[in-house]
């Protein structure tokens, strides 16, 4: 039954990792209720899941252009001249940061406001609204 199921979502034309993902969560489901004892075993157990793609969708920049980029965005910001050059330079930079070591869409670090970003003793915590999938 499980094999007519992955092959089904196969046949749906899903990525091998929405496929994969989907015999995991099965999987899940049916340890818990093994461990509840309500079955007794779990049909997905030893079912092959189709190899993930090495890539994701969205495309990556290496780490070295991530830190040249960083790095010049720094410069311009000890590099401002006025006040108002400085704070877009200081946030520019932050956006930056976030984008690539947080891994956000654009739009959700646009969305951010001054209050979004609080101190909370020792540490600054954002709150980020991310879409998941």
């Amino acid at each position: 039954m499980v094999l007519a199921w992955r092959e089904h979502m196969i046949g749906l034309e899903l990525s091998n990792n929405s496929v994969a993902n989907g015999l995991s969560a099965l999987s899940s489901l049916f340890k818990h209720l093994c461990d509840k004892q309500i079955v007794q075993i779990n049909p997905v157990q030893g079912i092959k899941r189709p190899k993930s793609l090495l890539e994701g969708v969205t495309p990556s920049i290496a780490n070295k252009l991530v830190r040249k980029i960083i790095d010049d965005s720094h410069d311009r910001m000890i590099d401002a001249r006025t006040a108002t050059a400085a704070l877009n330079a200081a946030r520019n930079s932050a956006i930056l940061h976030v984008l690539f070591f947080l891994g956000p869409r654009v739009s959700e670090v646009v969305s951010l406001k001054v209050g979004d970003i609080v101190a909370n003793g020792e540490y600054t915590v954002m709150k980020l609204t991310i879409k998941s999938g």
